[in-house]
């Protein structure tokens, strides 16, 4: 059996603080005193609603890898990028 671990990026640059994400995986996310997304590690939510908050990100700032082998980590689909 593999483990699996998800790691969630924001990219501080580029968030603008809409709070999407914070609605589509509430556990996984928060918003600092600036009103920039930071990720909880690890995050609690489904890699399911990851996806999606990274997908509803408006600038695409949030970027969702999964790590199967303890080697490297793969992106997943819902990812972030456009």
């Amino acid at each position: 059996m593999t483990a699996e671990r998800v790691l969630v990026v924001v990219d501080r640059d580029r968030c603008i603080g809409s709070g999407n994400c914070v609605y589509w995986a509430p556990a996984s996310f928060e918003l600092d005193g600036e009103g920039t997304s930071v990720p909880v590690e690890p995050p609690p939510d489904t890699l399911e609603r990851l996806r999606v908050a990274a997908d509803g990100c408006p600038t695409r700032a949030i970027t969702v890898e999964v790590a199967t082998d303890g080697t490297g980590a793969d992106r997943a689909p819902g990812d972030g990028r456009g």
